[in-house]
């Protein structure tokens, strides 16, 4: 109850499902009211290893009964679900290797491309189903951009705008979407999308008094060969200074970035850190090693059992290459990180 009675009295609590599973998300109420869906997984496993699926149908006093898996399992993940206006259930699963659209169990438009994501926090949303039929999706390699698929002809329309990179909050009303973007020469700004117009335009701004653009570092989207030839996904961002260049006869130093998580991407956005660095002759790369999202399923397990292993090869491996190439020098390469970065 909202008045707090609940925490001196724990039968004022009603529970609504089984308790089959220690770890769930809120229930998504199908159009008619007579359905749920929800997700849950226990112990040992996150959420992005494996989750299930589960639908109930709802009674008059509202508890949840004859509650059913339909999707997921212990090497299966279920991102996220919700219904369609129609009543169907739609959900991203990682069944086959990447996060894709299912519609009541059928592969809606499958791609080598990631519709979904981990679920570090409950509530967000990488999809928004339409009115229309349509469906708002964040979808790509690596960064997440901002789209509308067309579940019939498998199309998919992307915003037009600056942005690389949307998180996954993504909200719909009718037929506009409202989602919060970046890009390398923007901060984090609430965008919203007509699909009727395909017309996308800022609607909520943060950042005031901008640094002066010139100065924005410019990434590169590299990828490089690791230990036994597997890919390294990285940005590189080189020494970038509007009125000054550096020695011609040296390699400029370069500082290589551990995003933390570790289940989680370095985002392809601006950041004045990174600013900081490259305006002073000090080039970045962030490398998105081996166990980071955004690239499948096997890209991501490669670190289960090999933490501290497998994303300190894969930095070094960065290092070293851009050392090799010419990029950087050699003798001025250091390492930065933070949470499972830093460790």
């Amino acid at each position: 109850p909202l008045d707090g009675s609940a925490a001196g009295d724990r039968g004022a609590v009603r529970e609504l499902s089984d308790g089959r599973h220690r770890f769930v998300t809120g229930p998504r109420l199908a159009p008619d009211g007579r359905r749920a869906a929800w997700l849950g997984w226990d112990h040992p496993r996150m959420p992005w290893d494996g989750t299930e699926l589960l639908v109930a149908d709802v009674t008059a006093d509202g508890t949840l009964r004859d509650a059913r898996t339909v999707a997921g399992g212990p090497e299966e993940s279920v991102a996220q679900a919700d219904w369609t206006p129609d009543g169907r259930l739609l959900y991203a699963s990682d069944r086959t290797g990447w996060w894709n659209l299912y519609r009541d169990g059928e592969p809606v438009c499958p791609r080598e491309e990631e519709f979904g994501g981990p679920l570090w926090k409950l509530g967000l949303c990488w999809f928004a189903p339409l009115d229309s039929g349509l469906i708002a999706v964040l979808h790509g390699r690596g960064a997440p951009v901002l789209g509308i698929l067309d579940p019939e002809t498998c199309e998919v329309v992307d915003a037009a705008g600056p942005w690389s990179e949307f998180t996954p909050t993504l909200a719909a009303h009718g037929e506009r979407v409202v989602a919060v973007g970046a890009g390398p020469r923007s901060a984090h700004e609430v965008v919203e999308l007509d699909t009727r117009t395909g017309h996308a335009r800022v609607i909520g701004a943060r950042h005031e008094d901008a640094v002066d653009p010139a100065y924005y570092p410019e990434p590169r989207v590299r990828t490089f060969t690791g230990p036994d030839g597997r890919e390294i996904h990285a940005q590189v961002y080189p020494p970038h200074h509007p009125g000054c260049t550096g020695p011609a006869d040296e390699r400029p130093p370069y500082v290589i970035r551990a995003h933390g998580g570790p289940t989680g991407r370095a985002p392809l956005v601006l950041d004045l850190e990174i600013a900081y660095f490259t305006s002073r002759g000090i080039g970045v790369a962030e490398v998105n090693y081996g166990g980071s999202t955004g690239y499948g399923r096997e890209y991501r397990n490669r670190l289960r059992g090999q933490w501290g292993v497998v994303d300190v090869e894969d930095c070094a491996a960065v290092a070293l290459a851009l050392a090799d190439e010419g990029t950087a020098d050699r003798d001025r390469l250091a390492v930065r990180g933070g949470s499972a970065g830093g460790w």
